[in-house]
């Protein structure tokens, strides 16, 4: 590290600055709430200034213990340091968001992680070789293509910080991977287009076809039927019936027609139409009952049947 990286180090452990030392914060934040160096948590929230965002915050309780002072020291410079230091190839010209910041978190985990898995006690020891074996490990992962791309990048920002980190973070003077693409170090395969659902087992497969067989063969014929004669009994009602056609009425008086229905009720033991209410009545849907007569507009929910 260098002299003045290590007076710097010394400020942050002695002073335990705001963890937003040199980030605006929003007017309606609580000053004695907001999060400081030696917290395991920082709230970024108080420096988001787009309504109803989510909560963002730093968890360093995710990072190897003996790693953790050291990238609490680097993500205070990510919030904080105005000099801006791009990843290799990247074109950024302003300071990283919060929330950007909040996202490198979990993959820089994971990054210190398996350097805590090898044995690798300061990130110097990173040499071209480990590099590429790392790679090879973080390319057999169970995460997306994406997660396993912020790795890398998260690796090339902390190399971008080199100078100004702790000695433990210090990675090696070459550029890591030599500035290759992070697509063309994993060697991706073009994507091909088609359905990339899995597939349903069979288990669950073979019932849903045989119901659906069923409902095909022995159900639709009722359910199509029954929703044609609902259709024109709809026809009675002027919004439903197409224009230029009148309203059709089947032969004898209201009473005539209401008997036939009635009948037919008793014959095929039947109710009226409409619901049973909790407490054991019968709620008539009277205006079913004038579409199937025909008489739409003359019966009025006034009684219910028991």
């Amino acid at each position: 590290m260098t002299q003045q990286a290590a007076a710097f180090s010394d400020h942050l452990i002695g002073d335990n600055p705001l963890a937003l030392t040199n980030r605006p914060v929003r007017p309606d934040a609580d000053a004695s709430r907001l999060s400081r160096f030696d917290d395991d948590r920082w709230d970024l929230t108080p420096g988001i200034f787009e309504d109803h965002s989510t909560k963002t915050s730093l968890n360093f309780e995710v990072f190897p213990v003996r790693w953790r002072v050291a990238v609490k020291e680097y993500f205070w410079l990510l919030i904080n340091d105005e000099t801006i230091r791009p990843l290799p190839a990247a074109r950024l010209d302003k300071r990283l968001s919060l929330r950007t910041i909040s996202f490198a978190s979990a993959p820089l985990a994971r990054v210190l992680a398996w350097a805590e898995e090898h044995g690798i006690i300061s990130l110097n020891e990173l040499s071209p070789a480990r590099l590429d074996l790392m790679l090879a490990d973080i390319a057999v992962l169970d995460l997306s293509n994406g997660r396993k791309g912020m790795m890398v990048s998260e690796t090339r920002r902390l190399w971008a910080y080199r100078e100004v980190v702790p000695e433990i973070l210090r990675m090696p003077e070459p550029q890591p991977w030599l500035g290759e693409l992070t697509r063309d170090l994993f060697a991706e395969a073009p994507k091909r287009p088609g359905n990339r659902t899995p597939r349903i087992r069979d288990e669950t497969l073979v019932p849903l076809i045989s119901w659906a067989m069923r409902f095909v063969d022995d159900l639709s014929t009722d359910i199509t039927t029954s929703f044609h004669e609902y259709r024109l009994l709809l026809q009675q009602e002027d919004r439903f019936r197409p224009p230029g056609v009148g309203r059709g009425t089947p032969g004898g008086t209201r009473q005539e027609r209401l008997k036939r229905v009635l009948d037919h009720f008793r014959r095929d033991g039947t109710k009226l139409p409409g619901r049973t209410l909790p407490d054991g009545t019968r709620e008539i849907r009277w205006q079913h009952l004038g579409r199937l007569t025909y008489t739409l507009g003359v019966f009025t929910p006034s009684t219910t049947e028991t």
